[in-house]
């Protein structure tokens, strides 16, 4: 119990100090330097590259790219037709899956 008053008048000793300390205030020019630090363009080439992109009109040109090569796509797109004429392996397929039998009378069949 002691212990704990003695830790407890210790943190207020150390609060009591506090108080008679004057508050940090910034290096002249501070914020002039910070504000001229934050509108300096950056030299890299993803600051060029991601202003370049962004504009309105280098974004509107690519949407429009990308639909117009889509529907170049889908309009010169040639589905692989057949003459009629069915290739072996859909006969094959339609004899398989076209039974006259039902599974349920393979088991039972009469002799």
């Amino acid at each position: 119990m002691i212990r704990k008053q003695q830790i407890e008048k210790e943190i207020e000793a150390a609060i009591a100090s506090l108080d008679h300390l004057a508050p940090a205030s910034p290096a002249p020019f501070f914020y002039t330097r910070l504000s001229a630090r934050m509108m300096k363009e950056e030299k890299n080439v993803w600051g060029r590259v991601s202003r370049t992109i962004t504009r309105p009109v280098i974004a509107g040109l690519s949407v429009a790219l990308i639909i117009a090569v889509n529907i170049f796509a889908v309009l010169h797109h040639t589905p692989k037709t057949s003459a009629g004429v069915p290739d072996q392996a859909e006969i094959a397929v339609a004899d398989e899956y076209n039974r006259s039998t039902s599974l349920y009378n393979i088991d039972n069949v009469q002799p």
